[in-house]
């Protein structure tokens, strides 16, 4: 199919069009073999269980399900299907966390209270785009009530790349030192660059005893968020905004600084000082020359959690 737009009316249309294949189609009594519209219901499952629970073959199932549905051709599934099924059941049997080959802990009565995971194309990813690392822990909790943080960067085309996700219990120090030391044994020792987080103090003392080195950098939305509700000035959070992403140099960044929080009487605000002590980690005067994969905003983290929506 070629489209082009029209230049008068900027429309787009289909110029030309092949509908010859340059391939023979499969035959249309076929189709329901291929994997990707094999499927077993839950209804076959239960009825396979049933059966095998009273000594039955595989193959006599199989045969059982052809019989009610009026022939082999019109089962969704193969026998090779069930046999998997029953190899996922069985794996199951000791709980879903013991099939997960993974990092974990376990808390008081012996509970997993963290577990981290990382397939081998994340780890891949890592080697390559590994440069950037950025999470982010305000996505809601698991069925097992465990905050959940997936690692990400983007890599060559600008498309996020998962890294590694996991689930922790406590929101504490030990709990991210454990989380990022793990992540680090799993990515060969390779330390990131550079991080990009919320800003949550327990995260950052984590981040600075595991990764020393790598420049950490706070996302703007969420300093824009709390400036907003610790000055309530929109006045003030405007002028906030400005001496954060402004291309200044050092002194100008200073001089404006001072300029804003005389003029709205917050200099002896202790989180607007506490803020101050931070400016390496948002202010573009002192992270300018430092490479973030022009990552500055929580988008990617939003567009990951609402994926994560579908599976939690």
């Amino acid at each position: 199919m070629l489209i082009k737009p029209r230049d008068s009316t900027g429309k787009w249309y289909v110029s030309s069009f092949v509908d010859n294949h340059n391939h023979d189609l499969l035959p249309a009594k076929f189709v329901e073999y291929l994997p990707s519209h094999r499927k077993i219901s839950d209804v076959d499952i239960a009825h396979m269980d049933s059966m095998r629970q009273v000594g039955i073959s595989i193959p006599k199932i199989y045969e059982s399900i052809a019989a009610q549905v009026g022939g082999y051709n019109r089962v969704s599934f193969t026998k090779r299907d069930m046999y998997n099924k029953v190899r996922w059941h069985r794996a199951l049997q000791h709980g879903d966390v013991n099939v997960v080959l993974s990092a974990y802990e376990v808390g008081i009565g012996n509970h997993m209270c963290d577990l981290f995971w990382s397939d081998e194309r994340s780890q891949e990813d890592y080697k390559l785009f590994g440069d950037v690392l950025t999470f982010d822990a305000t996505y809601g909790q698991s069925k097992y009530n465990l905050l959940v943080i997936v690692f990400f960067g983007v890599n060559h085309h600008n498309q996020t790349c998962v890294f590694g996700t996991t689930m922790v219990f406590y929101e504490s120090q030990a709990s991210y030192v454990w989380v990022l030391t793990k992540f680090l044994e799993c990515m060969g020792g390779k330390s990131p660059t550079a991080i990009i987080t919320d800003g949550d103090r327990s995260m950052c003392l984590a981040i600075q005893q595991v990764f020393p080195e790598a420049h950490h950098r706070l996302y703007a939305w969420h300093l824009i968020r709390n400036v907003t509700t610790n000055v309530c000035n929109p006045r003030f959070t405007f002028l906030f905004r400005h001496c954060m992403l402004a291309n200044f140099e050092v002194g100008e960044f200073e001089m404006h600084w001072q300029i804003m929080v005389e003029e709205y009487g917050t200099s002896d605000h202790e989180w607007v000082k506490d803020l101050y002590t931070k400016k390496s980690s948002w202010a573009m005067a002192y992270i300018r020359g430092s490479f973030f994969a022009g990552i500055r905003t929580t988008s990617r983290c939003e567009s990951l959690h609402a994926k994560l929506g579908h599976f939690f």
